[in-house]
């Protein structure tokens, strides 16, 4: 009788309404959690926490259930200070309540004629392998950058060596122009947030080894050489008394444009960061890790 009593009450807490400081004539019955006008001096406190950025849910502990709501504490180039909860629409990602968010899409338009084809690839259609030189690359996943996340609509896929050689850039650009793709282009600090949370450090196929991007040295007739995105994008810019670009270069990087100069994203092993290294178009390696990992980007 006692254990029946007990079963009883618990049930009935579970399914109660709960009301703070409501009287009973202003009890709405839609509502489960209701705070009154008795508590007009107070707020409601929720958890507080510094995110890191819009599409990654640390320091949660887990994915978030759709709708959990924070407040977030850290001010950076996509974040605010305010209250955010976890959408899954499109690309899982925090979406700020309230006022009007900062966020904004600069979508740059590829140049085939610069590239030298015209990338039509479809990133849903990326295949499960592909062919790189003589060896064969298993994809890791694919993930797109929405517009309503402040993306550009573009998809990105990581592809792993499956014997874990390493491959010279020419070969890989030569590979994903066979799938109407192009070696990453990184012009922005958004771009790079969202290609390192869910790309290189995806929580169930990360991509370790080293990776090409697309930034490499050319050399016109009549010029010298220089650096240029492969797509003939340009970089985003942090204006002021000492203007820059968003780059991601580790320190001493990129070295000075020569020929056959190409530039890579580190292994983790070697930079935790993931910051980009110069090296040899027509190199395999960083500091002994294998250039083994591909990123490959579609424009649809």
């Amino acid at each position: 009788m006692g254990l029946a009593l007990i079963g009883s009450v618990v049930f009935s807490m579970s399914n109660a309404q709960i009301f703070v400081g409501v009287p009973n004539a202003e009890q709405e019955a839609s509502a489960y959690y209701q705070v009154g006008k008795m508590n007009a001096n107070k707020g409601v406190g929720m958890p507080t926490v510094s995110l890191n950025s819009l599409t990654d849910y640390n320091p949660i502990v887990q994915t978030p259930k759709p709708g959990l709501l924070v407040y977030n504490t850290r001010i950076s180039e996509t974040l605010e200070q305010g209250y955010y909860y976890w959408s899954a629409i499109g690309t899982p990602h925090w979406e700020k309540i309230g006022g009007v968010e900062n966020k904004f899409t600069i979508i740059q338009n590829v140049d085939p004629n610069i590239l030298g084809y015209s990338p039509t690839g479809i990133g849903a259609n990326a295949p499960t392998t592909i062919t790189v030189g003589s060896s064969t690359a298993t994809k890791a996943t694919c993930v797109k950058w929405e517009l309503n996340a402040g993306g550009n609509g573009h998809v990105y896929c990581g592809y792993k060596m499956s014997d874990n050689s390493g491959k010279d850039f020419g070969t890989v650009f030569n590979a994903l122009k066979s799938l109407n793709g192009y070696i990453v282009t990184i012009t922005a600090a958004p771009e790079w947030d969202f290609v390192k949370t869910n790309i290189l450090n995806n929580s169930t196929n990360a991509l370790n080894t080293p990776a090409w991007i697309g930034y490499t040295s050319v050399k016109t007739p009549g010029n010298s050489e220089r650096y240029r995105w492969i797509t003939n994008e340009t970089w985003r810019s942090n204006w002021g008394n000492n203007a820059s670009v968003q780059s991601f270069f580790a320190t001493n990087n990129p070295v000075a444009a020569a020929n056959g100069q190409c530039n890579m994203i580190a292994g983790s092993s070697y930079n935790a960061n993931r910051e980009w290294y110069s090296g040899a178009c027509n190199g395999t390696a960083l500091s002994g890790a294998n250039v083994s990992s591909i990123i490959v980007e579609f424009n649809q």
